[in-house]
């Protein structure tokens, strides 16, 4: 009995050693944990992490120090109170390009480098193409906009008798936001490449009508929106569509003469018949 009690008795003292240790063990990590995690916010906190001055450059009709106070304001303070804006280490600097474009529509670019010193070059784009929407009965055009190549509205544009741009057309009661894409990049390359494919016919191209019941290509004669001659496809069409129909009809001499060599006195061609070119001339009823 003696010998077992004493047994039990070590084996009390051994385990609440084990536990002290254990304790103890925990509460070192629990120091250390948190002297690492005070020492990498004071760490990260100093001068030498953040970025010292910021300097925006660029051709843009934007003012520059609209630009740079906008970053500055940015880089002001702390994330959750911890974080510096500033820090060479977390800012994101893809993030803060993509908040400068949405603050200032009219820039086409910004491109942020540097480790110490932030350089900030913004871009003023070089307009290719516009967008304008038709309202009344007429689908005239009242309200235009000039587009980056992304399709996003950069700048308000006036409305032209005959349109300097590539234009796109909708019926829309009101313009969108300047920012706002109106156009995707996939659908402005769709476009593109119908324009392209029915240039090649020598036949001038001057815009893009995104109609109710089908959609038109406007043909470039110089004239206002209500006088362009019209390629009338259908939804979706591809440059494929065009060279199947109106690509085989531009190979016949004939058919070329009549219909293609005086664009002037084109009503519309129709594209939407399987293997076949409908066409009118405006001196017809």
């Amino acid at each position: 009995m003696l010998g077992s009690s004493s047994l039990t008795s070590k084996q009390a003292i051994l385990h609440e050693k084990n536990r002290i240790h254990t304790k103890r063990k925990r509460i070192f990590f629990l120091i250390l944990f948190f002297a690492v995690i005070v020492g990498f916010f004071y760490v990260i906190r100093q001068p030498f992490l953040r970025f010292k001055s910021v300097n925006v450059s660029g051709n843009t009709l934007v003012e520059l120090s609209e630009i740079q106070n906008f970053i500055d304001g940015k880089l002001v303070g702390y994330k959750f109170f911890l974080i510096p804006r500033n820090s060479v280490i977390f800012l994101k600097k893809i993030d803060l390009e993509n908040q400068v474009l949405i603050k200032f529509p009219r820039l086409s670019a910004v491109s942020i480098t540097g480790s110490s010193e932030l350089s900030v070059v913004v871009g003023e784009p070089i307009f290719e193409s516009m967008y304008c929407s038709l309202t009344g009965e007429n689908n005239l055009p009242t309200a235009c906009a000039l587009l980056h190549a992304d399709g996003k509205i950069g700048s308000i544009a006036p409305l032209y008798s005959h349109s300097p741009y590539f234009t796109f057309y909708k019926k829309l009661d009101v313009l969108p936001e300047i920012g706002s894409h109106i156009v995707g990049k996939e659908e402005i390359d769709r476009i593109s490449s119908l324009a392209t494919e029915i240039s090649s016919y020598n036949i001038p191209v001057a815009g893009f009508v995104y109609g109710s019941e089908y959609d038109e290509v406007l043909l470039d004669t110089g004239g206002n929106f209500a006088s362009l001659p019209r390629i009338r496809i259908l939804f979706g069409a591809t440059s494929s569509d065009i060279s199947k129909t109106l690509g085989i009809a531009a190979k016949n001499e004939g058919v070329k003469k009549v219909l293609l060599d005086d664009l002037n006195n084109l009503d519309y061609v129709d594209l939407r018949f399987s293997e076949q070119v409908v066409y009118k001339k405006k001196s017809e009823e």
